[in-house]
């Protein structure tokens, strides 16, 4: 698994991004290093992971920690970029959880960067 994290504090803007096969301790990692010093913006880009989606479990505790973290962002956006009906399956399942969890920076599943930052540059 390769997992990198991009931060532009001048646009206020984190990029994670994944590739080949990923694990729920890989998401964590990732993400305790974004919340030592988060952006309100975070683009997750999931479009080169390898076709092994986790399991809801994993996605159920995954919300909780960032549900733990909420106070350290409270406002912002997520996008979520996936290339495969799998990922986009697994994508949606995560959205319903994070909404469930009333956490309170927006979440939306895009196919491409280019959406994800259409998205993320409108009504701002």
């Amino acid at each position: 698994m390769a997992s990198k994290l991009t931060q532009d504090f001048e646009r206020d803007l984190s990029i994670m991004t994944f590739s080949g096969d990923v694990t729920l301790e890989d998401h964590v990692s990732v993400t305790e290093l974004f919340y030592e010093k988060p952006t309100a913006d975070l683009i997750v880009d999931s479009s080169e992971i390898a076709l092994n989606p986790l399991k809801y479990n994993d996605l159920s505790a995954f919300t909780q920690m960032l549900k733990e973290k909420n106070e350290l962002r409270p406002k912002g956006r997520t996008a979520l970029v996936v290339h495969t009906e799998v990922h986009f399956g697994l994508a949606r399942m995560f959205e319903s959880l994070y909404t469930a969890r009333e956490l309170s920076s927006e979440i939306g599943i895009f196919r491409s960067m280019d959406e994800a930052y259409a998205w993320l540059k409108s009504d701002k």
